[in-house]
């Protein structure tokens, strides 16, 4: 799931704002950044998600992130879901965090000096609030549908037949991503039919920061190890 996670971000996110001349978000460890960035207040931040903090420090400075496709770096992620579940959690407080402290911020930039990767920015921060809404709009809409009468049949109906065609839509998705990314479908079946899970979790994760954030520090369990040829030989597959 994290592989065709970040496969998507390179390929549908980080790569049409490069090429739109938009500004990119910094993602986990694998990013690098001129020193003098650092000059006027060194490494000043303080949300959960330090990256997604400081690339928003660096759009409303007119800094531009960008993406380089070539680059290589690798990085362990969790590999139980409950791991999981607890990274993604802090992740979305991260998120809802920045959106408090920065969206004033960006509104006033854009009355000051409108660009439009302020409101890109925008967009991005309120995508994980409305990730988490869907899920409560899910609800009420099953709760209209008790109300008014329908049938115990048409109410699972209405709820079994989006889930399950949001699934095969996402499955269909993590398949064209793998392809894009160069890897071969048959070595990520795993993660291509675990990937609705991960997405569906995610949004109840998102549900539960909104009404919920509490994040304590705890460290990802490293337990693999890999050599470099198996490194290289993933990479030529």
């Amino acid at each position: 799931g994290y592989s065709i996670y970040f496969w998507t971000l390179s390929h549908f996110f980080f790569t049409p704002r490069s090429r739109l001349g938009l500004a990119c978000i910094v993602g986990g460890t694998g990013f690098m950044f001129a020193a003098e960035l650092l000059d006027e207040n060194g490494w000043n931040t303080h949300t959960v998600t330090e990256d997604m903090e400081f690339s928003a420090q660096q759009v409303l400075k007119g800094v531009r992130l960008g993406f380089c496709r070539e680059a290589r770096f690798y990085d362990e992620q969790p590999t139980k879901l409950k791991q999981s579940c607890r990274q993604r959690y802090r992740w979305a407080v991260g998120n809802l965090q920045c959106l408090s402290y920065f969206v004033p911020r960006i509104f006033r930039e854009l009355v000051r000096k409108p660009r439009f990767a302020h409101v890109d920015l925008l967009i991005f921060f309120f995508s994980i609030l409305s990730a988490g809404l869907v899920v409560i709009n899910s609800a009420l809409s099953l709760l209209l549908g008790a109300l008014t009468h329908m049938t115990p049949l048409a109410l699972v109906f209405s709820f079994v037949m989006p889930v399950l065609g949001g699934a095969v839509i996402m499955v269909l998705q993590g398949m064209l991503t793998v392809k894009m990314a160069g890897k071969r479908l048959r070595a990520n079946v795993k993660g291509i039919l675990g990937w609705p899970l991960f997405l569906y979790t995610w949004s109840l994760i998102n549900l539960y920061a909104i009404f919920y954030r509490k994040v304590e520090w705890k460290p990802i369990h490293h337990t693999k190890t890999v050599s470099i040829e198996k490194v290289n030989r993933a990479n030529t597959d």
